[in-house]
């Protein structure tokens, strides 16, 4: 009788541990609901190109009647992504945003993911991004090849007054270094430092100052040397 009763209990216990694993994995599973956007050809698209700090719509349907929508944009060769404009959909569960390109934003593919806050409805639409020129260069000291471990001097004019300004390196491999400090930002003026790093790859690298109030894009490019 023991034997039999311990039996029937493994039994038991077996069966809820199988119904609880498949409820799990029902509910982990759960597929993402389909949605779909497009981009509304405008006079600064053409097909799916967008010129880097023009602004685009991208209209998207299937949400649910007044769900709460963010977008994001994220850049096809590298991590780099960034949030962009979000809203609610209408009663029909579609919605109709103006997403603003940075000009500072790589040339290349990206992709415009529009989705529900809870993620369960997503879309995505590909977009690609055109560069344009930036609105001068920054003067930099000293004017010469630079070898790592050395300090470089920028300073760029033009900003609003006291501008929000964002500052970055870019290596020679593509990636890019924000610049926090050693900044100072006057009238409509910018002066910052770098300190190139050791073991600082040598090639083409580049300074970029961005105003984010004025949109205003200065770039110096600089070679580092063995």
């Amino acid at each position: 009788m023991l034997n039999t009763s311990v039996l029937r209990l493994r039994k038991s216990l077996t069966l809820s541990l199988a119904l609880l694993f498949l409820v799990a994995g029902a509910i982990s599973a759960r597929p993402v609901a389909a949605a779909t956007a497009t981009l509304e050809p405008t006079s600064v698209v053409d097909g799916t190109n967008v010129k880097a700090g023009a602004k685009f719509i991208v209209r998207a349907s299937g949400f649910n009647n007044g769900e709460s929508i963010s977008t994001w944009a994220s850049y096809g060769l590298r991590p780099t992504v960034y949030a962009t404009t979000g809203g609610n959909a209408d009663s029909s569960g579609n919605i109709s945003l103006e997403i603003k390109v940075g000009r500072f934003w790589e040339p290349g593919w990206w992709a415009l993911t529009v989705s529900s806050n809870d993620q369960s409805r997503k879309a995505v639409v590909n977009f690609k991004v055109e560069a344009t020129p930036p609105d001068g260069t920054l003067d930099v000291e000293p004017l010469r090849d630079m070898r790592a471990g050395e300090q470089l001097m920028f300073h760029g004019t033009g900003f609003n007054q006291n501008d929000s300004i964002k500052i970055w390196v870019t290596r020679a491999n593509g990636t890019a270094d924000e610049v926090l400090t050693g900044i100072t930002v006057r009238g409509n003026e910018v002066w910052f430092s770098y300190l190139l790093p050791a073991g600082a790859a040598s090639g083409r690298w580049s300074a970029t100052a961005y105003g984010q109030g004025s949109e205003r894009l200065l770039i110096r490019d600089f070679n580092v040397i063995p």
